[in-house]
């Protein structure tokens, strides 16, 4: 299974406050059968994300989840509304 909108990191938008909260949600995926999560913090002008963040956050959460011992793979993405977008 692959979960490709999730707010799983830490502190960036809407999700888990805190990396234990990430990691205990993504022990609850993987013990479900997800094995890859793809993480979309949102990029609203309410949450103004900077992808370098979501880039840091991604590389944080890998390598607690390898400290855990839990074999979910976790990448980038974002969930940007149009607006956000610049005007083409």
């Amino acid at each position: 299974m692959i979960d490709l909108h999730a707010h799983l990191l830490p502190g960036v938008d809407d999700g888990p406050a805190t990396m234990g909260d990430s990691v205990a949600m993504a022990r609850a995926a993987w013990e479900s059968g997800t094995r890859t999560m793809v993480c979309t913090p949102h990029m609203i002008a309410g949450y103004p994300t900077d992808p370098a963040r979501v880039h840091s956050g991604v590389r944080d959460l890998a390598a607690a989840l390898r400290e855990a011992e839990i074999g979910l793979k976790v990448t980038t993405g974002a969930e940007i509304a149009l607006d956000h977008l610049p005007r083409m």
